[in-house]
């Protein structure tokens, strides 16, 4: 098996809130794709991942890669709808633990420590 058709997305855990999001934009991939006239083995072939792969983004079972939405938008001529999704895909790759984790300390470091007062 090609290692790029491993590679194009990561699993969605269930239950999830980016969920809906992720299948939202599997959503938006398969009607640009249809709107193009492509079929998912023509896309397949020209991007390098499996059959399989491209119709697991499609129905929002994996996350793609940002680098799959930028690929796909300049096949598919999405007019940089597709690009649009490409950070918070990057994102999403994480659990939901790390994300908040990373907001969390972002939100530390962006807050003035205790006691400080602007003068």
């Amino acid at each position: 098996m090609d290692k790029g058709v491993d590679e194009a997305g990561w699993d969605v855990e269930p239950g999830d809130e980016i969920e809906p999001v992720v299948q939202a934009v599997g959503r938006l991939l398969r009607v640009c794709r249809e709107a193009a006239g492509v079929s998912v083995s023509e896309l397949a072939a020209t991007l390098g991942y499996g059959e399989d792969m491209v119709r697991k983004i499609e129905r929002g079972a994996r996350i793609p890669r940002p680098e799959y939405l930028d690929r796909a938008d300049q096949l598919l001529k999405a007019q940089g709808h597709l690009r649009a999704f490409m950070e918070g895909m990057r994102k999403a790759r994480y659990p939901k633990k790390i994300r908040e984790l990373a907001d969390l300390l972002l939100s530390e470091i962006t807050m003035p420590p205790k006691g400080f007062a602007d003068s």
